[in-house]
């Protein structure tokens, strides 16, 4: 099965917010962070907006089969030095099926073409199986964060 990206357009924002809620919920046990990132003042669709602006690229969805799977959402946060995965999402029933690996190739990808060295990202110490599968992937852990997540790094070649 292989995987095809489609960047997200301002139609797709009703989709891309139920599908960060699941990824919230996914990586931390329940969607209480999502409502307090994300409020009426400060909502999720301005972020996309901001990321959609400087590369459309930096939030797609994955699509199997003209079907939304997953989806992507990518940031530089140190020009030519750090990225960071914000959001890396594969629905359940599309796990283990190899599928996960060319989401995160499509985020290295994305990072190399920025110059990226080094990427960042945040997740839930207490799910072993998201912590192996990003250790799989060449992540290290590193120190907690906010909210009961961790830190992840991941040097690029």
């Amino acid at each position: 099965m292989h995987l095809t990206f489609r960047p997200m357009t301002e139609a797709d924002f009703p989709q891309a917010e139920a599908m960060k809620r699941a990824t919230v919920l996914a990586a931390t046990g329940d969607a209480t962070l999502f409502d307090q990132w994300f409020t009426p003042e400060r909502p999720l669709e301005s972020h996309l907006k901001k990321l959609l602006a400087f590369d459309p690229a930096s939030c797609v969805f994955a699509v199997l089969d003209n079907a939304i799977i997953g989806h992507i959402h990518l940031m530089i946060v140190e020009k030519g030095t750090c990225g960071y995965l914000n959001d890396i999402y594969l629905m359940a029933e599309h796990r283990g099926q190899s599928l996960g690996e060319q989401l995160h190739a499509y985020a290295l990808t994305f990072f190399r073409k920025h110059g990226v060295s080094r990427a960042l990202l945040r997740t839930n110490p207490h799910n072993p199986k998201l912590i192996a599968f990003y250790q799989r992937m060449g992540w290290t852990l590193g120190a907690s964060s906010t909210h009961g997540l961790v830190w992840m790094e991941r040097t690029l070649e």
